[in-house]
């Protein structure tokens, strides 16, 4: 293992030093060109591998918000040929961008890990100071720090930090952008070898962003790894990851002086020491041991994990670096694949087929409807009830009986159509050669839910004792609303998505006829509800307002959108007054 990764950062470092601009033609297609059409199921988990509820996943112009499983689907999206990118907020967790190679009219899959996010270092702004974040550190000038809007800013400094050896396990998934795409000083596009990076947010006492004042850099400290302390430049180019561009920008290099990597930045978001090297395209596909595609496959390198994930058809691709021989093999819940070696390549290749193991597994049966019982696509969560594990599979709108590989035994389902809809089930999966038929599942009221029947806040104070934005979303059948007052409950969630307090509950008084065959803007629509923090009413709203229609004309079957905006003054015990912004969303079905 130590010997590929030492050769690899060798022949790295001489791509880096002799190749400049020979790419020049790959990379500008790569952030531009047409566009293609794709659909995106994923899960949103934490460190540990817990779903997070109400992560927001954006990707084009859509959005979703991760359920209790931390599914989200997104469909029918509009992305560019050569790189989508999927951007994924919660508070309480870094942000997270996932970038990968799409294919036309294709549903994708991934598997985005977010790390929490605790602003638990501190120093004076005024004397500055240096902390030490796992093997790393950060030294900060006096007086070096400037509020949003660009004044000096005296008080105490909040510091988020992060940092992400070569040697944690946990690197690839966490790396931001996934693919480490990154743009060098020449405005060329290549691929990066990481050394290390770390991630830095700073905030005042009161929540306020703060950056670093102009001429007053900080110096990082992030040692080497035992790995590539032979192979490590004497110099090595720093990079920071840009969100608008949503890759790594080259800016400044770090020295080596001993077992370490030191430079100074002018600003913070993430940083990585890397070498660079031209890219090219890898694409291959991932089978099951019947030889069928293995959809939603993890797929790994030189026994790192890459964090690449096969689409529907079981097909991945993935940028490497020209020139590297390469390991690859994939992993189901039976084991991994025997190695594949790619030998490597100046220009774009096709990996061999890769073929997974078997084990005792049963197969499944399964076939997806529409309320007139039209064949339609959609994804099947499973998950082992004795073990834990999940599996997501794609289901094909082909009017054909899909077969799956799944484990054993009871196990709990959620058949997702491809527009958000769910049945959930159970079913005992028999042994292999023996079928394991499920119901058809058809996607028709009362079978199917949108949402689950509970809405999710993030409701943390920050320091200044102030609660952040709150946001409520849900979607609800119009039928199963009633004109007066329907009672939700409302779990209150701390940074690390666990619940603290399901006593709050939502009072919305909604005044809806039924039966009415449309939506007009003249149709009052009022909510108000409480809030509570640690079992004590915070905020009781009054009047909070018409619920703006968004979407109107609504006959039956369809959708109407409608939403708040506004802020409140609540008061957190022992800490005051304090404005909190309320968005309250909720999408009405019409029967």
């Amino acid at each position: 293992m130590k010997k590929i990764l030492y050769t690899l950062v060798i022949l790295l470092i001489v791509i880096t030093n002799s190749c400049k601009k020979d790419e020049n033609a790959i990379q500008d297609e790569i952030t531009s060109g047409s566009n293609y059409k794709i659909s995106l199921m994923g899960i949103i988990e934490d460190e540990n591998g817990n779903p997070i509820l109400g992560a927001t996943v954006s990707l084009g112009d859509k959005q979703y918000n991760s359920d209790d499983k931390g599914v989200f689907i997104i469909k029918n999206v509009s992305v560019s040929t050569k790189r989508a990118v999927v951007t994924v907020t919660k508070f309480g967790f870094w942000d997270r961008q996932y970038a990968f190679i799409p294919s036309n009219n294709t549903q994708h899959y991934c598997k985005v890990m977010m790390p929490s996010k605790q602003f638990n270092y501190t120093v004076s702004a005024t004397s500055g100071g240096t902390i030490t974040v796992g093997s790393a550190s950060i030294a900060f000038q006096s007086n070096s720090f400037v509020n949003s809007n660009g004044t000096p800013y005296n008080g105490v400094v909040q510091i988020a930090a992060r940092h992400l050896p070569v040697s944690d396990p946990k690197l690839k998934a966490l790396t931001p952008g996934r693919d480490l795409l990154a743009e060098d000083l020449s405005g060329d596009e290549k691929i990066l070898i990481t050394f290390g990076m770390i991630g830095v947010e700073l905030q005042a006492s009161n929540g306020d962003k703060l950056q670093l004042a102009s001429g007053k850099n900080a110096t990082i400290t992030m040692p080497i790894d035992a790995s590539q302390q032979a192979a490590a430049p004497a110099t090595i180019p720093l990079w920071y990851f840009d969100t608008t561009k949503n890759l790594w920008k080259e800016e400044g290099a770090a020295t080596k002086q001993g077992n370490n990597y030191v430079g100074q930045v002018a600003h913070f978001s993430w940083w990585n020491c890397d070498v660079s090297a031209t890219l090219i395209t890898v694409t291959g596909t991932v089978r099951n041991c019947d030889g069928t595609p293995a959809s939603y496959t993890d797929v790994y390198a030189n026994g790192l994990h890459y964090s690449v994930y096969t689409n529907s058809n079981g097909v991945y691709s993935d940028f490497a670096p020209s020139g590297i021989a390469i390991e690859f093999k994939a992993r189901n819940y039976y084991g991994f694949s025997p190695i594949v070696n790619f030998p490597g390549s100046t220009t774009n290749a096709t990996i061999p087929d890769i073929n997974l193991p078997c084990s005792n597994y049963g197969n499944i049966k399964i076939q997806f409807q529409d309320c007139v019982g039209s064949t339609i696509s959609g994804s099947l969560w499973l998950q082992n009830d004795s073990s834990g594990n999940i599996i997501i599979t794609s289901v094909f709108g082909n009017n054909q009986v899909n077969v799956y590989q799944a484990e054993l035994g009871q196990t709990t389902y959620r058949a997702y159509s491809n527009d958000g809809k769910i049945v959930i089930g159970t079913v005992n999966v028999l042994p292999h050669p023996i079928l394991t038929t499920l119901p058809t599942v058809q996607f028709c009221d009362p079978n199917w839910t949108t949402n689950l029947d509970y809405y999710s806040i993030d409701i943390l104070p920050n320091s200044g004792g102030c609660i952040p934005p709150i946001h409520i979303e849900d979607t609800l059948n119009y039928d199963s609303l009633s004109t007066g007052t329907n009672n939700v409950t409302l779990y209150l969630l701390d940074a690390d998505s666990n619940i603290v307090d399901t006593s709050v509950v939502i009072n919305g008084i909604i005044d809806m006829q039924q039966g009415i065959q449309q939506f007009d803007t003249n149709s009052v629509k009022y909510i108000n509800f409480q809030i509570r923090y640690n079992n004590t009413t915070v905020y009781v709203s009054t009047d909070i307002g018409v619920l703006n229609i968004i979407s109107t004309g609504a006959a039956s079957g369809s959708f109407v959108d409608l939403n708040y905006s506004g802020n409140a003054s609540i008061t957190v015990p022992g800490s005051g007054n304090c404005f909190a912004d309320i968005l309250f969303r909720a999408r009405f079905k019409r029967n």
